[in-house]
């Protein structure tokens, strides 16, 4: 907490108590008392961003800690559509809840570092403010005048898990209004985060998903031979075969999800052409399948935290069955086929 104010302090060293009461709220909160109707933010957005001009050597993301940080709208590139930074914005402020206590405990921090000469501000200041704050029942507040008059802030609150994203979407915005149809792909190592993002892409893009999990490799295709074989380790054919001609032709898709608990097909898949279309697993960057994208994305955990995330979600057991098996041949197809290297995005956990 002292860092985060004492690096706003050097940064705005015009802020006032309410502009730094302001920044403890967004951390705290987020920017959830602000959305209240998903249109009106969208038409306040597009409104805000016509008159702040395109700066690409401004800081995009300012982190406000608690997971959180400040969308710097000067820095989003024109290609990045309203629509999306809005629905960005609308459901990281349904996700973030806040603290009541972790937010008092803030302000006193900010009591302690104007006592101690390293704020903007005298404490007699800070005293008078937080006095008068707190009898309101600590409210959202609006930047000062001097602040705004000062630095002209221009930004959206939303989590970090998000915004790192931002350059993805910018490219997929961009397809979408220069090709007309995106067709994503999601690869990386277990436990990246490829569900979570094929989901979040799902959110903001109301696109279907088909995941690799569901060309699992059958029994009598699993041979020592196919497994031996980097990327072998799914059904690229049947993918091949039932997906991709109308994925490519721009049809709808169907069909079969593989059912790993009897090891053989399961329920029927049927998925509607959308102009954005999200493929997410491991192996969806197979050579034989990697054609059939417009746009790759490769997702990078380290070591340390796969086996962390991995023994969280399936348990010791299944852990040690990734790290003997699975890890290992994973590795061996993104090596053999220089699989990051050759994405179009990569993002690092």
């Amino acid at each position: 907490m002292n860092e985060l104010l004492c690096r706003h302090f050097a940064r705005y060293p015009n802020m006032t108590v309410q502009d730094a009461v302001k920044l403890l709220y967004q951390r705290a909160f987020g920017a959830e008392h602000v959305v209240r109707d998903a249109q009106a933010s969208l038409a306040w957005l597009a409104q805000e961003r016509a008159g702040v001009p395109f700066d690409p050597e401004a800081a995009l993301l300012e982190p406000l800690g608690n997971g959180l940080c400040r969308v710097h709208l000067a820095a989003l590139p024109p290609a990045l559509k309203n629509e999306t930074i809005n629905r960005l914005f609308v459901l990281g402020a349904q996700a973030h809840r806040g603290d009541k206590s972790g937010f008092e405990q803030a302000l006193c921090t900010l009591r302690a570092l104007a006592q101690a000469g390293k704020a903007p501000f005298s404490l007699s200041e800070a005293d008078e403010y937080l006095k008068t704050y707190r009898a309101a029942g600590c409210p959202s507040v609006r930047h000062s005048t001097q602040y705004r008059a000062q630095y002209a802030p221009a930004y959206r609150v939303m989590p970090e898990s998000m915004a790192r994203f931002l350059p993805l979407f910018c490219a997929v915005d961009e397809q979408a209004r220069t090709n007309g149809a995106v067709r994503l792909a999601i690869d990386g190592n277990a436990a990246a985060g490829k569900t979570t993002l094929a989901k979040l892409l799902q959110a903001v893009y109301d696109c279907p998903v088909i995941h690799m999990d569901d060309f699992f490799l059958p029994l009598e295709k699993r041979t020592p031979d196919r497994l031996a074989e980097p990327g072998g380790n799914v059904d690229y054919e049947r993918f091949l075969h039932e997906v991709v001609p109308a994925l490519v032709a721009g049809r709808p898709v169907s069909y079969r999800a593989f059912d790993c608990s009897v090891m053989a097909l399961g329920r029927a898949v049927a998925l509607p052409y959308a102009p954005i279309t999200v493929v997410e697993g491991s192996y969806s960057h197979h050579p034989q399948l990697s054609g059939s994208y417009t746009l790759r994305v490769f997702l990078s955990c380290p070591y340390e935290l796969q086996q962390a995330r991995i023994l969280s979600r399936n348990g010791p057991e299944m852990l040690a069955r990734f790290k003997s098996a699975w890890i290992p041949m994973e590795n061996s197809y993104f090596e053999t086929f220089s699989i990051k290297e050759t994405s179009d995005l990569v993002f690092n956990a």
